[in-house]
């Protein structure tokens, strides 16, 4: 059923009001469009910690732990100025974090730690450091 509509354009029942002139296609073309800008903007602004400046150091620090936050700490301790036998007790209890944080890694990839409590114990001994 066709009739003509206010603007004297041939119009379909059928079809919404606003796909005779084209308005919807162009407000949804532009909708796209920023959508597809905001993802290639939203994928290169997030990069975050897989991305390769973040894990291959370039700027010439070496990083003591493997364990980001491991480092965090580390680096707030070297801040702080504490003494050097505080200063070695703190790098060995890191240490020893560090090499079991990664062996629960490997546990939990396996399924060993099925009821968490190894991540509970490692929790606490990060919260004693």
């Amino acid at each position: 059923m066709l009739f003509l509509g206010k603007q004297s354009r041939l119009v379909c029942c059928g079809s919404s009001e606003y796909s005779p002139d084209g308005r919807l296609r162009v407000v949804l073309r532009m909708k796209l469009r920023c959508l597809v800008v905001a993802l290639c903007v939203g994928v290169g602004a997030m990069a975050g910690k897989y991305s390769r400046d973040v894990n291959e150091p370039g700027d010439g620090q070496p990083v003591e732990f493997r364990i980001a936050k491991l480092n965090q700490v580390w680096e707030k301790a070297k801040r702080m100025q504490l003494s050097p036998v505080r200063q070695a007790e703190l790098h060995s209890d890191i240490k020893i974090q560090e090499k079991d944080e990664l062996q629960w890694k490997k546990l939990k990839v396996e399924g060993l730690d099925e009821n968490g409590e190894k991540e509970a114990q490692l929790r606490r001994n990060f919260n004693d450091v």
